[in-house]
């Protein structure tokens, strides 16, 4: 499903940046409907035609008392399922992985007007969105074979470590030629009333917020904010990779009667921080500001590396100490062994008839 979605998000952003640069919004919007109609009519046509294919699924066979049952007890209480979350041996796995959420560093709304405001056109920034899904689908494709040869920590690891080297191209485009940041002159001159201002403007009049800056020609563009798209494109690569090794790793860590809590404990956590994310914007309205949101991000991205790091150290030492003991156990058991067949060998000797 990953790979479908990624190879789906190549062409997507681009087309709708050229549409964009070329044609009114008002047509853009018809040629969305029109297509979202289109491709509509024809997901329903292709699941019509496979439930008409397969008969046994107009039929359901079930016992209710039994599935409501069944229903009640797999469905334990919130403070349960979070007991039984923070107690999985992948806890920190899981937890570096939501850290992941607290972040401005993808190719969402945030970002994009960030780019928008510093004169990139829909058109490039559609290109770097569909780059970013080729690496992802590179990732995902990477994913496999990285698994079968290393192993699912080491492939964890190695993702998440590509993600946080790209992802401080970010960081460092906070202090290259044409970034917007300037963290002396903003908090000097920041005030109470202006910060509830410029929240406020930011919540009332988002809606009616125009492009402050016209769109510009890559080869105008700054530094900056070339080097910025460029550490998120990249780092959608080392994301694919790591993303699929957690989620693999939980489903083979936790048992099967708590796999469904728990994973919706891991999937509330992960939209806790992106809500927490949405809020740390809110509070950093300014363009100006942006460099805060970046360095934030990368510091819970890291954290999430972190987590995951101890996670695999501690997976890694306890199967280091499992083989070590199985080894102590197979040399303390062959001494045993050859006493065993010499004593053997001596009564077969004694109890044998003379020929």
């Amino acid at each position: 499903m990953t790979v479908i979605d990624q190879a789906s998000s190549l062409l997507t952003p681009l087309i709708a940046g050229v549409m964009l640069d070329s044609m009114t919004r008002a047509w853009c919007c018809i040629v969305i409907i029109a297509w979202n109609i289109l491709s509509w009519s024809v997901e329903a046509s292709m699941l019509l035609w496979i439930y008409r294919r397969i008969p046994a699924l107009a039929h359901r066979k079930r016992n209710d008392s039994t599935h409501k049952d069944s229903c009640v007890e797999a469905s334990p209480s919130p403070v349960a399922a979070y007991f039984a979350y923070f107690r999985q041996s992948a806890f920190r796995a899981a937890f570096g992985l939501a850290l992941l959420y607290m972040t401005v560093l993808g190719f969402d709304n945030l970002a994009l007007s960030y780019g928008a405001s510093q004169g990139m056109s829909a058109s490039t920034l559609g290109l770097f969105r569909s780059i970013g899904s080729l690496l992802g689908l590179l990732g995902a494709l990477s994913y496999t074979a990285l698994e079968r040869s290393l192993g699912l920590l080491w492939t964890g690891l190695i993702g998440l470590m590509l993600q946080n080297i790209f992802l401080n191209l970010c960081t460092i485009s906070i202090s290259l030629p044409g970034s917007p940041f300037n963290a002396t002159g903003y908090f000097s001159t920041l005030t109470t009333s202006k910060w509830v201002d410029g929240v406020r403007s930011t919540v009332m009049g988002g809606l009616n917020a125009t492009d402050p800056t016209p769109a510009l020609p890559f080869s105008e563009l700054s530094p900056s904010i070339i080097v910025f798209f460029l550490g998120i494109t990249l780092a959608r690569f080392g994301l694919w990779i790591a993303d699929p090794s957690i989620t693999q790793i939980m489903q083979e860590t936790i048992p099967e009667r708590e796999r469904y809590s728990v994973f919706g404990v891991q999937t509330s956590i992960c939209e806790l921080f992106s809500v927490l994310k949405d809020l740390m914007v809110i509070a950093f309205p300014e363009t100006s500001s942006f460099g805060v949101l970046i360095t934030i991000s990368c510091i819970f991205v890291f954290s999430g590396f972190i987590f995951y790091f101890s996670y695999f150290i501690k997976s890694t030492c306890k199967r280091s100490r499992c083989r070590s003991g199985e080894t102590e156990l197979r040399d303390a058991k062959l001494p045993e062994q050859e006493h065993l067949v010499n004593k053997n060998l001596v009564d077969n000797a004694l109890v044998a008839p003379d020929v």
